[in-house]
């Protein structure tokens, strides 16, 4: 049988609505994320949540990668990707 692969966060549960503090009225930083099940070998992971009822069409809120490489930290790849993100996103 299959992994099953989740993620979630310490910010909220499952079904609620994401806390102000993680959008643009508030201070728009993302929300801790926890990836489960992930298989083993994985190279890395892409989270994208994006809105397709947006007022203007689909929106995407924020994309999360994650890739691993060896040596480096999850939270030193985490902070790159996310400096990236800013640059090409916002």
């Amino acid at each position: 049988m299959p992994m099953k692969m989740e993620v979630t966060s310490s910010a909220f549960q499952a079904g609620q609505k994401i806390p102000t503090k993680y959008t643009c009225e508030g201070a728009d930083i993302s929300p801790p994320l926890q990836w489960s099940g992930v298989p083993a070998g994985t190279k890395g992971l892409a989270l994208i949540c994006d809105d397709p009822d947006a007022p203007a069409g689909t929106w995407v809120h924020w994309v999360r990668l994650l890739r691993f490489y060896s040596g480096q930290s999850r939270r030193t790849i985490e902070l790159i990707v996310h400096l990236i993100a800013q640059a090409f996103f916002w």
